[in-house]
């Protein structure tokens, strides 16, 4: 009997497999020692994931309950998910739904690089697309704090310039964007056209996922997906489109039924505007493009004359990501920008196929040249990955700059009745709590609070904010006025001399009760018809 003996695996073609998992298994590693700052905030993160645990679904925005939350929530779903099969405490779950994400993303990269690309291993694709960004040079002049000049975000023409993708992963709502994201554009790639209909079903299952992730990689990668399904010629076209249209728009109509960002905005005037180019200048507009995408840009509009397949795709993704973050302005905050990301992401993709083709030149040249391209390989490889090199240096030594927060600390008494009000109070009810830890209620334990802290103006409740303050910090507020605007309990410290006297002879009068108190707090609950 004649045995056939499995080849001995490699060393000399695994190390760049090797390498690039070591490289990036270092720069996920700040993930799960630091607290990036959108985690902290109210309606960040934490307290999302907060509501969700205490069985309130869809998350609502704290500070005006009555509202659902307008945000791409997708990761904190999946990490509630995470929390409540493992038991894991909300940290815990972020850091391990953010580390399978990384992996998960890097392992659709180099799927990417080789269908595009035809390489062997695809780390080049993982590289690129996990740690591109622009270059630092053009901030180290700027004063910015170290953090962010090793990231390369330093102000441009009063325009930030946009940080690397992996401080966007990092983030945390582009983690399961870019993910599905990728997977989506790699599943337009595959050209079996065997189980349609499963292709189809598929694509509608990923549209979704991008529109609860998030709404600008659904905008783009969805959108020039579905596109390029329908452009694309040859055999089954009929099918391609009749499948593609179908799997869109209820993709589509189900995204609105879900809610997360199709939720209708609290600010009735639209918060876009036409604006020609990032900054205010073409010199500022150009150094911008040039200090938030580098290298990226040049080798991966040259890198589409070289790919194997999915040119239109990215052609669509990259410059129609531009064109939106070059023609719109978002009142609010800087967040077009987040359109570049995009543009980075399929820059980054066809990048490695340009740099795949130059190092399949080396078999053709002698060895001197050889020895020259690989060194310009590895020299545009660092071009493209400089910044989230950088970002792997910030974080490991927790430069200034970074966006690295702590959450509120909280006392055994504050715990005790975070504990009770998470099985008590409803998805409406507001809590009061003083600052700041009205903030650690709304961290800890997904609880509303009262006071308008930022980011609420961000999310369109400016005009809001100025009358609930007043009523917050009056002395004269009555019982019926808290009741009418949700806030259903008290706690209180025995320092709030005003507001305990007032919460005593409320309970006096009927229109409150005292709960229950836990060392120096009180804990009142309004007995008034419920608010909005």
């Amino acid at each position: 009997m004649v045995t056939r003996r499995l080849p001995r695996p490699s060393l000399r073609k695994a190390w760049p497999v090797l390498a690039t998992a070591t490289l990036l298994t270092l720069a996920i590693v700040p993930a799960v020692l630091r607290n990036f700052h959108d985690e902290l905030i109210l309606a960040g993160h934490w307290g999302t994931i907060g509501q969700l645990q205490n069985g309130h679904f869809p998350p609502r925005f704290p500070v005006f309950p009555e509202h659902e939350f307008r945000y791409h929530y997708g990761f904190n779903v999946l990490a509630a998910v995470v929390s409540a099969i493992f038991r894991l405490p909300t940290p815990t779950a972020i850091d391990v739904t953010t580390c399978l994400l990384w992996a998960y993303v890097a392992a659709v990269a180099a799927r990417l690089g080789k269908q595009v690309a035809g390489a062997r291993h695809g780390v080049i694709a993982a590289l690129l697309v996990l740690l591109g960004g622009g270059v630092a040079f053009l901030c180290v002049r700027s004063g910015a704090p170290t953090g962010q000049i090793l990231l390369g975000q330093c102000t441009i023409g009063a325009i930030a310039a946009n940080p690397p993708t992996c401080n966007y992963f990092m983030q945390h709502p582009f983690a399961p964007g870019i993910a599905f994201g990728l997977c989506t554009l790699s599943l337009h790639l595959d050209r079996d056209r065997r189980g349609m209909v499963w292709r189809y079903a598929s694509f509608f299952a990923l549209f979704l996922a991008l529109g609860l992730s998030h709404i600008v990689v659904f905008a783009t990668f969805g959108a020039s997906v579905a596109a390029a399904e329908l452009l694309v010629r040859g055999r089954g076209r009929a099918r391609r489109i009749v499948g593609t249209l179908v799997a869109a728009t209820a993709a589509l109509a189900a995204a609105a039924m879900l809610g997360g960002f199709f939720v209708k905005s609290p600010q009735q005037a639209s918060s876009l505007s036409w604006h020609l180019g990032i900054a205010d200048t073409l010199t500022d507009t150009l150094l911008w493009h040039v200090a938030s995408l580098g290298v990226l840009l040049p080798l991966g509009t040259v890198g589409l004359f070289f790919v194997q397949r999915g040119r239109l795709a990215l052609a669509l993704i990259i410059f129609g990501s531009l064109a939106v973050a070059n023609a719109v302005r978002y009142e609010h905050s800087w967040d077009i920008v987040k359109f570049v990301t995009v543009a980075t992401l399929a820059s980054s993709i066809s990048a490695s196929a340009l740099l795949v083709r130059l190092a399949k030149l080396k078999v053709l040249v002698s060895r001197r040249h050889a020895m020259g391209l690989s060194c310009l390989i590895a020299v545009l490889l660092a071009g493209g990955t400089g910044a989230g090199g950088g970002f792997v240096v910030a974080y490991w030594a927790n430069s200034k700059g970074t966006h690295v927060v702590q959450p509120v600390q909280v006392e055994s008494d504050d715990i005790a009745m975070m504990n009770y009000l998470r099985k008590t109070a409803g998805p409406r009810d507001l809590v009061y709590r003083a600052e700041p830890q009205s903030v650690g209620y709304n961290q800890w334990a997904g609880l509303n609070s009262p006071w308008p802290g930022w980011p609420t103006r961000q999310f369109g409740y400016g005009a809001q904010i100025l009358p609930r303050l007043g009523l917050l910090r009056a002395s004269t507020t009555t019982a019926a006025e808290f009741s009418a605007i949700g806030l259903r309990w008290f706690v209180i410290e025995p320092r709030e001399v005003s507001l305990l006297t007032r919460a005593r002879q409320w309970a006096k009068d009927g229109e409150a009760e005292l709960v229950r108190t836990h060392g120096k707090l009180s804990l009142y609950r309004m007995t008034g018809p419920p608010g909005p």
